[in-house]
């Protein structure tokens, strides 16, 4: 499998296979319509003509959501808030049927439905699986059930990248976008209008709260709603079935990936250009081009400065070098997320326990210099003719001189 491109260019963005399927004689149902992503997505559908709404959630509105929903009617909207929990079978007939008893035939499904539960998959309890598959997954085929035999003109599930690239602390969130991926599938099969969209984060949609920062250095941007509202219209004219929305950079977003498959498999979104920017050397070679003494100091400071990255600290000098990372703020995600940075930018593989294991920067560093490099951190041996080689004092430290010293003593023991 290879993901392709298929954004078009803005300018071809308005252009359509098929008008917009929004009609002023259809209701629309939006599955976790009273959250912050689903109003925004009815105040859209209301913007392109839809004459009724139906927003389900499992609480009543607050005042600010309520505020919200007064001003698409003020606006001309018929909207109805649903309390309801989309995986309660029973529930969600008794809403399909006070739809169809007071309001125009039902037209078109947004899922947006969501919940998310993240920690490392060892960690985590078949409860958690239950709690974020639940709304996503068995909501999702709930509502297949119960609309199969109407004619919707669309049927949109809100998925999710980590289902295509898979996230880190999130095996159960993936999993269950994994689900909306093949339930589209799965229905365009049986001939019914289905379409699973693997959405980057959005700005402002409250579960990326906290992450702008730490997504920005992944090189993943957040989509703003204007524009993904736009890319939602295109997906709908096209009738598309599966496709990913995300603003990345992509070279990187892949740089920090280990080699492996997921490399090949978005490798040709790579953007090719003669003027391209040379390959960074790799971590060997830029060790290898410093002088013995400045190569400890110099990876010091690049274990430093990729976790002041990824715990979102303002210099790689609020890292302290001896004192636990783990008391400095990183969690088990952020402690995954590293070993997969190191991993990327030194090309080697390392355990998954890996900064369990070594939780402080010297000992990273430390293991890297006596594990993964070792020729580079050590003098060179002995002459092949026995003669003892030259060194410069003043390029050794004084841990290495005395290694140094020590290895000629027990040559000379010998």
């Amino acid at each position: 499998a290879r993901l392709s491109r298929s954004e078009p260019d803005a300018a071809q963005l308005p252009a359509a296979t098929r008008a917009m399927p929004i009609a002023a004689d259809g209701s629309y149902l939006i599955t976790g319509g009273l959250g912050g992503l689903g109003l925004t997505v009815a105040r859209w559908l209301a913007e392109q003509g839809a004459g009724a709404l139906v927003l389900l959630g499992r609480r009543a509105p607050g005042a600010e959501t309520q505020a919200a929903i007064t001003t698409l009617e003020q606006a001309g909207t018929r909207v109805f808030v649903a309390q309801a929990d989309v995986t309660d079978a029973a529930a969600l007939a008794a809403v399909l049927e006070q739809i169809r008893a007071t309001l125009p035939p039902l037209r078109g499904i947004v899922h947006a439905a969501a919940l998310i539960d993240d920690g490392l998959l060892r960690q985590q309890s078949w409860e958690q699986f239950e709690r974020v598959m639940q709304p996503k997954a068995a909501g999702a085929w709930t509502l297949h059930l119960l609309t199969r035999d109407l004619p919707l003109d669309f049927f949109v599930c809100f998925s999710s990248i980590a289902s295509v690239f898979g996230s880190p602390g999130q095996a159960n969130y993936a999993a269950a976008n994994a689900f909306l991926d093949g339930l589209a599938h799965y229905r365009r099969a049986l001939g019914l209008p289905a379409t699973s969209i693997n959405w980057g984060p959005w700005a402002g949609s409250g579960m990326e709260a906290g992450n702008e920062r730490r997504r920005a250095a992944q090189g993943l941007g957040m989509i703003e709603p204007h524009a993904g509202l736009q890319a939602l219209g295109w997906l709908l004219r096209h009738d598309a079935t599966q496709e990913t929305v995300l603003a990345v950079d992509w070279q990187q977003f892949l740089d920090q990936i280990p080699p492996g498959g997921l490399r090949a498999f978005a490798g040709p979104l790579l953007p090719v250009s003669a003027n391209r920017v040379a390959p960074q050397p790799t971590m060997r070679e830029q060790l290898a081009a410093l002088p013995l003494r400045e190569r400890q100091p110099w990876l010091t400071e690049q274990v430093r400065a990729l976790i002041a990255q990824v715990l979102g600290a303002e210099s790689p000098e609020q890292i302290g070098r001896r004192e636990g990372l783990f008391e400095q703020g990183l969690d088990s995600l952020m402690a995954l997320e590293v070993k997969n940075r190191l991993e990327a930018y030194s090309g080697c593989g390392l355990p998954q326990t890996f900064v369990f294991d070594y939780p402080m920067v010297d000992a990273i560093v430390e293991y890297f210099s006596r594990n993964l490099f070792p020729e580079l951190f050590q003098p060179s041996p002995p002459a092949a003719s026995g003669a003892a080689p030259i060194h410069d004092l003043a390029d050794l430290s004084d841990d290495e001189a005395e290694a140094l010293l020590m290895a000629e003593l027990d040559r000379m023991n010998r």
